[in-house]
């Protein structure tokens, strides 16, 4: 699980790809959410550190989980995948390919 990787050690990783699943109203999953939560608090001190990190993010979720075409829809649809690609960036890491989004209303179901 994400929660079990040491942020300590995300500058070492040449390249890390992060699949994102969304919980409740846009949360991380229990599994992931200690590891954003940690990289977040160190944000300062890991600031430009991760510029030889090239990573992807794939985030999953459910466009119509609060209602088809409603703000808090657009706002938490695979809210925590997109936190962690912005927070990935701000710190100098390499988005390799762009996010992408799995949507469980997609009519392929992907």
């Amino acid at each position: 699980t994400a929660d079990s990787f040491d942020v300590g050690a995300v500058a070492n990783e040449p390249m890390i790809v992060f699949c994102i699943a969304t919980a409740g109203k846009g949360e991380f999953c229990g599994n992931g959410r200690t590891f954003y939560e940690r990289l977040l608090a160190r944000a300062d001190e890991f600031k430009g550190t991760f510029t030889n990190v090239k990573y992807a993010v794939f985030g999953l979720g459910d466009s119509h989980y609060w209602g088809k075409g409603t703000e808090e829809s657009r706002v938490n649809f695979a809210k925590p995948a997109r936190e962690l690609d912005a927070l990935m960036e701000s710190l100098g890491a390499i988005r390799f390919i762009p996010t992408g989004f799995g949507d469980d209303q997609d009519v392929d179901q992907y």
